[in-house]
């Protein structure tokens, strides 16, 4: 017993003086670092961050600049404000001031503008430009959701319920009436004809977008949408790097729409017919339209099931989840540099029976072969899946509020009136048919009891409710591409660089709908949709770089040609009557829907020369301008080639020294711009006569319907027609303000389209609506 008091007290005079010693050497290490921070011109700066990096201690600099912090000997501290570089020192005294150099880089920022960059002081049309800060840390499974609100004069809008549906996505507004509206998406040079649903975010390095005509021009006949150039991630030269990210969320919706009851809007008939009761210039035959059947809904919502039901929390599901997991590696040598990723992304959608998910991968290698000659290679494969609710959000929202969801014993009781429905128990799927030729017998919202004189239907639907169609039918979309290119360059002379670049864009795309029997009313036969498409686009660009300079002036030219042919396989085959819900392959159904049954193919060629030439004098006075030309095989013969130049021109006032003296105003550009851009994305063939499924009946009206070719279609050929041209100027005014700590971007553009590709009406012998 002695011995265990005398070790605990030897225990705890050892733990004590460890404690001391610990204590100590910290009060030892620990310092107060105090100090200034100033401009290079001595400026005193307030509102500077100071942070001990690798922690989240900071303070920051008072109105003269002065700032007190204790940190660790040795630690290192971060000095950081907007419109400077960032500073970085180790904590080995208590006296630091420190010096800010400014930060350039906002002016001298290199954009990409297409076919090549240029320094963002030097741009003269509307390009902005959004760099990827964050956006690998917003959870979302598309790279546009995570664009909403970035950038002016880009409209993103999510118009679906499905889980990684496309949103609608929109620069300027629209610039067409039936062709398409949406911007073209380039990606690291190749253009993508299904907009950003592959791209990983965590892949992008910057987003710039092309707005007006004049930046927009050299894209030709696909930019009168603008455009959306995506650069990705690529190596450095230095030791590999090593990253892992990952994340596990929730997401709900913000809101839904108020709901609108039955008894609200009976409520409000019977106000209605009490004044018309009253007021002597109504009809008797007139002031009361109350119809039964809202009677018997009423009924139904007040008494049978004691409240509405709002279809819209009945569509949604509670605290659906998104998972991501983000791995890379990147490096390299100064000749040789890699990058290499692999992500997987699933997302629950918010609505019952969605799911979105994603693997992608993407290898990208550049490097010199010689002093003279640069490569570089992209591969840049994924696979999305999804899962399509059967309803739309629209379909449960408009639903009736006076239908449960599923039968309680009382519903099942009452529907029993109806010896047809004597098999329904509680937890069944409850429809609008349970409750139809019923009696109803109930309190109206005046007071008086109102009985029905014989079976009455409260609905004019024979329709199964939103959520057991859903449940009863199953769209599955399966997607495999693979993106890749390949691009070397060479200088045979200083400041001549040759171009070549070869890509390629594969997709297989594969549907299976499924709607089980009974799924959308009685008696409804199931049936199976098996759909596909294959698509495959091909890309060669050659383009010549040239630049030069002799006294303060400045130029740069560029020719191109680019030759870019697609193919295109469509199948679609129809199913229907299969013996029981478990068989779901084509050849145990009973019925070949042969009108819907078909395979297309569909082949497409551009044919491109474009061309630009940019001056400045002593980077004040800018000018650039710019052609292309596209041949199309959307067009016939005589139409296909269409001509889309553009000219802007800049004045940088800020290098002006009657402006430099003005210390507050840091940048500040007037420029204007004027150009024309092409929309080709309209149906293959619109030029020609096609011929299409048709059913035809012979025997005048009473004989067997057989299925035939019919010419024309819905599609009435038109061979005069041509592209559809956008003409656009645009004036715009950059200013940056107290060292770019603030910028303002105005612009003033205005646009006009001519020869509108849309679908004219036309008389209804002709058999088309098309064009």
């Amino acid at each position: 017993m002695k011995f265990k008091i005398y070790a605990s007290r030897v225990l705890s005079v050892i733990i004590s003086c460890l404690l001391l010693s610990v204590l100590n050497a910290s009060a030892q290490t620990k310092l107060k670092v105090q100090g200034v921070v100033k401009t290079e011109k001595g400026e005193l700066l307030p509102g500077v961050s100071v942070a001990i990096k690798g922690t989240t201690q900071l303070v920051l600099t008072n109105d003269k600049g002065a700032f007190s912090i204790s940190v660790e000997k040795g630690k290192i501290l971060v000095f950081s404000s907007v419109g400077f570089k960032p500073f970085a020192k180790e904590a080995t005294e208590t006296t630091m001031n420190v010096t800010l150099m400014e930060d350039v880089s906002t002016i001298n920022e290199v954009v990409v503008i297409g076919y090549g960059t240029q320094k963002k002081s030097s741009i003269t049309g509307a390009v902005s430009k959004l760099v990827n800060t964050n956006l690998d840390e917003i959870p979302t499974s598309r790279l546009d959701n995570a664009l909403i609100g970035k950038i002016a004069g880009v409209s993103i809008q999510n118009v679906t319920s499905e889980a990684g549906g496309d949103p609608v996505v929109r620069v300027r507004g629209f610039s067409s009436i039936n062709a398409n509206s949406s911007p073209l998406v380039v990606v690291d040079g190749y253009p993508i004809p299904d907009g950003l649903s592959f791209v990983n975010p965590q892949d992008v390095e910057s987003v710039e977008v092309l707005k007006d005509a004049a930046s927009a021009a050299i894209y030709g006949s696909r930019a009168a949408n603008g455009v959306i150039l995506i650069t990705t991630k690529s190596g450095t030269a230095d030791k590999p790097r090593y990253s892992f990210k990952t994340y596990y969320g929730f997401h709900n919706p913000v809101e839904v729409y108020p709901l609108y009851t039955f008894s609200e809007y009976t409520e409000k008939l019977y106000k209605e017919a009490g004044l018309r009761a009253n007021d002597p210039s109504v009809p008797a035959n007139r002031q009361n339209l109350i119809q039964d059947s809202e009677r018997a809904a009423y009924i139904l919502e007040n008494q049978i099931l004691g409240g509405p039901t709002d279809w819209q929390q009945v569509a949604l599901r509670d605290n659906s989840s998104i998972y991501n997991v983000q791995m890379s590696i990147s490096g390299g040598k100064k000749d040789l540099k890699y990058y290499i990723s692999g992500n997987l992304q699933k997302d629950q959608g918010i609505m019952k029976f969605s799911q979105n998910d994603r693997i992608s991968a993407k290898a990208r290698l550049e490097g010199n072969l010689s002093p003279k000659t640069k490569f570089s290679i992209n591969f840049n494969p994924s696979y999305v899946g999804t899962d399509r609710p059967a309803a739309n959000f629209t379909d449960y929202f408009r639903f009736a509020s006076f239908l449960p969801v599923y039968h309680d014993g009382f519903t099942a009781q009452f529907a029993k009136q109806n010896s047809q429905w004597a098999n329904i128990i509680p937890g069944d799927y409850a429809q609008a048919r349970h409750f139809n030729g019923l009696n109803y017998s109930g309190l109206m919202p005046d007071g008086s009891l109102w009985t029905s004189t014989g079976p009455v239907d409260p609905f004019a639907t024979q329709n199964n409710t939103p959520l057991s169609i859903a449940s009863r039918e199953t769209i599955n979309r399966k997607t495999y591409r693979i993106v890749g290119g390949a691009d070397f360059s060479y200088e045979p002379i200083p400041r001549l660089v040759f171009k070549t670049s070869i890509g390629g864009y594969y997709t297989d795309q594969e549907d299976q709908d499924f709607t089980k029997r009974n799924a959308k009313q009685d008696g409804a036969v199931n049936e199976a949709i098996i759909a596909g498409r294959n698509y495959k686009d091909f890309l060669w660009e050659n383009t010549l770089n040239y630049s030069w300079k002799f006294g303060n002036h400045n130029f740069t030219g560029l020719l191109g040609y680019t030759m870019q042919q697609t193919f295109i396989n469509d199948s679609r085959m129809v199913g229907r009557d299969f013996p029981t819900d478990d068989f779901q392959t084509l050849n145990q159904a009973a019925q070949i829907d042969q009108a819907q049954t078909y395979t297309l193919k569909d082949q497409i060629g551009l044919l491109s020369y474009l061309g630009r030439i940019t001056y400045d004098y002593k980077g004040k006075y800018l000018f650039s301008s710019s052609f292309r030309t596209d041949g199309s095989s959307y067009f016939a013969k005589g139409n296909q080639y269409g001509y889309f130049p553009s000219v802007s021109a800049g004045w940088l006032m800020s290098s002006e020294p009657w402006l430099q003296k003005v210390d507050w105003i840091s940048n500040l550009k007037l420029r204007t711009s004027y150009g024309a851009t092409g929309n080709n994305r309209i149906n293959s063939f619109a030029f020609q006569n096609l011929l299409y499924p048709a059913n035809y009946d012979f025997g005048g009206g009473t004989g067997t319907v057989n299925l035939g070719l019919s010419p024309n279609g819905a599609l009435l050929a038109n061979p005069n027609i041509t592209w559809e041209r956008t003409f656009e100027s645009n004036t715009g005014l950059d200013i940056g303000f107290l060292r770019n700590r603030f910028s303002l971007t105005v612009e003033y553009y205005h646009s006009i389209t001519d020869k509108l590709l849309y679908n004219q009406a036309t008389l209804s012998f002709s058999g088309s609506n098309e064009y």
